[in-house]
């Protein structure tokens, strides 16, 4: 409750984020405490606004691939999850091409997740 800014890291695997985050999303992101649902009615009061988040995400797939398939993960993470909760600001940051960087690419990246947490956002 106290969190002001919300960093989801994850790498994407076939388009979305490992099962096993999605357990813990499924079974941490409950109706009470991100959300209230109204009876009788679609209607939701998000209980997270006035907080921001980022999403970093690391992968192997080109960015422009990436891009075209729509970054699924990433748009599920934003409207679907946090959006849905209230969420807003949501910003994303991908790390890729994982699997053909060298030490000084994987030190750049290091260093702008760094200065992404320097300025909280």
């Amino acid at each position: 409750r106290w969190a002001e800014h919300i960093v989801v890291i994850h790498p994407v695997w076939w388009g979305s984020y490992p099962a096993l985050m999605k357990g813990f999303l499924d079974r941490v992101f409950l109706p009470g405490f991100f959300f209230r649902k109204h009876p009788n009615s679609t209607r939701t009061d998000k209980l997270l606004t006035g907080r921001s988040a980022r999403i970093i995400y690391t992968l192997d797939t080109p960015r422009i691939l990436w891009w075209l398939a729509g970054r699924p993960s990433y748009m599920a993470l934003k409207w679907i999850t946090l959006g849905y909760c209230g969420v807003s600001p949501i910003r994303g940051t991908a790390i890729g091409i994982v699997r053909l960087s060298d030490e000084r690419w994987r030190k750049n990246w290091i260093e702008r997740v760094r200065k992404l947490g320097a300025r909280r956002g």
